[in-house]
């Protein structure tokens, strides 16, 4: 129901809003933690 909910949302969103993840739609649900290969892409 989750993805349904965000896929649903992003089709329906601004252009310049940010896209919503299945995890926005999870109360209960954690982000998977960032690799360090995906910290380093992100931090420059």
């Amino acid at each position: 129901m989750a993805q349904l909910s965000a896929l649903y949302a992003n089709s329906h969103r601004k252009k310049d809003a940010e896209p919503l993840t299945i995890y926005d739609f999870l109360p209960h649900g954690q982000r998977p933690a960032d690799s360090l290969e995906q910290a380093m892409a992100t931090w420059g």
